[in-house]
């Protein structure tokens, strides 16, 4: 009985190294971007918290589409200053789409299921459509879409056809406002 024990419990222990060490080449494994076209957004792909894969810019079909990808929760007060004057003022219009993108490490994709339900329980239901999470490798998205503050969020004006049309970052300030506004209600004239 003891040999057992004790050979399960080598058996463990050597298995944990290779385990991290799969792990770990997961989360190195890059992600296969297409190369850089002037002025397209990449492909990502993500979850809503409602359960439906979406990949952009493929899956965007409104005449303007909003993205804000957001790396930290502790930046989640940035988004909500988009976020309120975009849902109240936009999104409720039928030309508009408005998604919101954490994106987080492959490191997390074990606990995808744990941390997805900790949004849905954090975000009204009536946002769980509008909220898409990637979880891979994030460095080519952040060196092609230049987005190197990891504590900030990044605002996309995308078109039908995943061009980046505007793009901005950071907290919302009136003179962001005042020009998002006018692209937005240039591209819906």
């Amino acid at each position: 009985m003891e040999k057992k024990k004790l050979r399960n419990g080598l058996v463990l222990l050597i298995n944990i190294p290779v385990l991290i060490m799969i792990l770990f080449m997961v989360s190195k494994a890059k992600a296969k971007l297409a190369p850089a076209t002037p002025g397209k957004f990449p492909r990502l792909t993500g979850e809503t918290l409602t359960g439906r894969k979406v990949t952009f810019p493929g899956d965007l079909d409104r005449q303007v589409n909003l993205l804000i990808l957001v790396f930290s929760e502790n930046a989640q007060y940035k988004v909500d200053t988009w976020a309120r004057m975009i849902l109240a003022d936009y999104e409720p219009l039928e030309a508009v789409s408005y998604y919101e993108v954490p994106m987080l490490s492959g490191w997390y994709r074990p606990m995808a299921w744990q941390i997805d339900r900790w949004m849905r329980q954090g975000i009204p239901k009536q946002y769980h459509e509008n909220t898409v999470t990637f979880y891979g490798d994030r460095t080519p998205y952040i060196e092609q879409l230049g987005m190197p503050d990891k504590n900030s969020c990044y605002l996309f004006v995308l078109d039908d056809q995943g061009s980046i049309v505007y793009r901005s970052d950071d907290i919302m300030s009136p003179a962001k406002e005042a020009k998002l506004k006018a692209i937005l209600n240039k591209l819906l004239s």
